[in-house]
């Protein structure tokens, strides 16, 4: 496509609304990105049209007005009130049309709709997560350590519906932004922030931060899939309903969406922002200040709930705290994938994690977890793996 064919194909496309993909943006794909995309070919037109008007104006004058041809500079007015005229009433009328496009843009953006449907976005280092109205999560990182995608890490929302995401940061300031459809918002910590769409046709696309928000900023990306509402719903139900997974698999996946993946190693015992949980349950910790304690299911659960209480020693306490927005049901299940990835956990006790409890064994399960005077049941106490790994053994 060379430069000529990619600006007539601009200007047919700004002036038809038609919501193919232009040499300069991304095809449409919500109801918002008309208006945006007028308003960039507005100030793109007259930018062209200046441009040439001018570069042209300048040969012509060098031309003209060469040396060779006028050797002797001729006298330059002083003043010509139409053209002083001309040069401030033109970029004045300019410039109003584009602050109405712009404003009137502006507003329809930042006004949702009364009845939208809402969608929390939780921001952090270095991804993004997602909350819906019935209690699902999804969110995370989209690749696997084998490379695979992560559908279960996208943002899914319905075709043809109006949506708004209610935005928060758990520590600096990011952007949410959808080329596709138009839509961009800062994420501040300490306020919510919000933004609508409504998408119209079915598809996947990119989710990008736009604002520099640490050394894994270019990796804080996401997908967002627009399904049917038939299929909506479907996904819903699924994202609730995990009854078919092991307590080490919802762990892990639990893992994933509340972002513990970005900080803490699982697979190499490397050191990222956090340290690694490769063989560190059943281990000993030093916390800040010399204190040496147990890498044990309160430890776990009280560094989720209250990171800065016992801090490891030789990392900042930059993690935020997940009180309020995990269950104990969620914690127990990523102390139940940690187990698996220890060393120091007896291997039948991981493989009772890695079983899909059948109908009417998660009543013998949570009978198994019962404490009496601080001492697990019976079950426990004899041996039986299950009983071992409700018990934290």
């Amino acid at each position: 496509m060379n430069f000529a064919t990619a600006i007539a194909g601009n200007l047919n496309l700004s002036l038809l609304g038609t919501r193919g993909q232009t040499f300069w943006l991304p095809e449409q794909a919500s109801t918002a990105a008309g208006g945006v995309d007028l308003s960039f070919y507005i100030i793109y037109w007259i930018m062209v049209f200046f441009f040439v008007l001018l570069m042209g104006l300048t040969f012509l004058f060098v031309v003209k007005y060469h040396k060779g041809v006028h050797p002797k500079a001729e006298h330059t007015p002083h003043h010509n009130l139409p053209m002083e005229l001309s040069w401030i009433l033109i970029p004045l009328a300019l410039v109003i049309v584009i602050f109405w496009y712009g404003f009137k843009g502006y507003m329809h953006l930042t006004t949702p709709p009364a009845n939208a449907y809402q969608i929390r976005v939780e921001a952090q280092q270095w991804t993004w997560g997602f909350v819906y109205p019935n209690g699902g999560r999804s969110g995370g990182k989209m690749v696997d350590d084998d490379g695979n995608a992560v559908p279960e890490a996208y943002l899914h929302v319905p075709v043809d519906t109006d949506v708004v995401l209610i935005m928060e940061s758990k520590d600096v300031l990011h952007s949410f932004y959808i080329p596709e459809f138009r839509v961009k918002q800062d994420v501040v910590p300490g306020r919510y922030t919000k933004v609508w769409f409504k998408a119209t046709k079915e598809g996947t696309f990119h989710i990008f931060c736009t604002e520099y928000c640490g050394k894994d900023h270019s990796s804080m990306l996401s997908k967002i899939v627009v399904d049917s509402k038939e299929n909506f719903e479907i996904y819903l139900e699924d994202l609730i309903d995990r009854s078919d997974k092991s307590p080490a698999e919802n762990g892990e996946y639990y893992y994933n969406i509340f972002g513990c993946v970005q900080c803490h190693d699982t697979k190499d015992k490397v050191t990222i922002t956090g340290p690694t949980f490769v063989d560190a349950f059943g281990g000993q910790v030093r916390c800040v200040g010399g204190e040496l304690v147990d890498m044990d299911e309160n430890y776990i659960r009280e560094s989720i709930l209250d990171p800065q209480a016992r801090i490891h020693d030789g990392f900042q306490g930059v993690m935020p705290t997940f009180k309020g927005k995990i269950s104990d049901e969620q914690i127990n299940d990523i102390i139940a994938y940690l187990k698996t990835i220890s060393s120091n956990v007896p291997e039948e006790v991981k493989d009772a994690l890695r079983q899909v409890a059948e109908p009417g064994e998660a009543e013998a399960a949570g009978e198994a977890m019962k404490i009496d005077d601080g001492a697990v049941t019976d079950s426990a106490a004899a041996g039986d793996p299950a009983g071992e790994a409700a018990g934290g053994n």
